[in-house]
């Protein structure tokens, strides 16, 4: 059995980066159409984040931190755990190992972040609780559908920075997950019609297309004007695709997150599930990577 713990110098650079109180908005989406499955992913960032594009092996034996450990070096009350990664999966990390981004799993499952400023998280008094990325890799080392994602954001308590998050699974099942005065509110199938979150509180931003043309209301909606909230024009494109020879759900997909970036966006990336394979862009370079997923 391999043992693996989180390194020292990972937890040094953390905190550096956090002392400059980094922000990341994002945008996140599942395309599941008759000739695809896919899920985007955009991280816009004003803080330098090189980046790291790691594979993530079964059979790891992994250790629970919190926060406050990670930050301070002292140990909390809350109780810690291990486990065994169940599932290889592939992460975009900006700070280390067991530190992602997002990432997918060899069963499918996606979960991603993005900032949200009203999040407040459970108190954690004498439970089971860890920092929100390493409960990301926990959930993709351990499952395969958003409902356990969902069981698994009501047993542990999260602590660490302003974020909520996406999750999908190869089954067409789609959530958001978000703490909101300190308890989780989970939006999935009918409450979560377009499987698209960016960096506003899925219902409010549901309320927002309402009063769109084509989603209940008047205002016409313009694709590239950027004036209109980027959630607006991600589920106007979301709604619209239809397959064509001209276009591919991968080109599709990165039209989508050019379309809603921001102007300092530092990645773009595509899950292509149905063909196990991922391309990403980066700031540096705009052409497409391609990565064939083996695990």
């Amino acid at each position: 059995m391999k043992s693996e713990r989180i390194a020292n110098r990972w937890i040094f650079l953390i905190i550096v980066v956090v002392q400059a109180q980094v922000v990341f908005p994002c945008s996140t989406f599942m395309l599941k159409g008759e000739d695809c499955h896919l899920y985007g992913h955009n991280l816009d960032s004003g803080s330098p984040v090189p980046g790291l594009v790691v594979i993530n092996k079964r059979n790891i034996t992994k250790e629970s931190r919190t926060w406050k450990e990670l930050s301070t070096g002292k140990k909390d009350d809350s109780i810690s755990f291990q486990w065994t990664s169940k599932f290889g999966s592939v992460t975009f990390n900006p700070f280390g190992r067991e530190f992602p981004d997002g990432g997918m799993n060899e069963a499918g499952l996606i979960v991603q972040e993005m900032s949200l400023s009203e999040t407040a998280f459970p108190d954690g008094k004498g439970k089971r609780k860890m920092f929100m990325m390493l409960w990301m890799q926990y959930v993709l080392d351990s499952f395969e559908t958003v409902e356990q994602v969902i069981q698994s954001a009501s047993e542990i308590v999260l602590d660490g920075w302003s974020w909520h998050f996406f999750t999908a699974d190869r089954y067409g099942g789609h959530a958001s997950i978000e703490f909101i005065d300190g308890r989780a509110v989970v939006n999935s199938g009918q409450e979560m019609p377009f499987p698209l979150l960016c960096n506003s509180i899925y219902s409010k931003e549901l309320e927002g297309l309402k009063t769109y043309k084509g989603f209940g209301g008047a205002k016409p909606i313009d694709v590239e004007d950027s004036g209109i909230p980027r959630f607006i024009r991600g589920a106007y494109l979301l709604k619209h695709y239809t397959p064509s020879q001209r276009q591919s759900p991968v080109d599709y997909s990165f039209g989508i997150l050019e379309n809603i970036a921001l102007v300092e966006n530092k990645w773009k990336y595509v899950f292509d599930w149905s063909n196990r394979k991922v391309y990403y862009r980066t700031s540096k370079n705009s052409f497409s990577f391609l990565s064939r997923i083996r695990f």
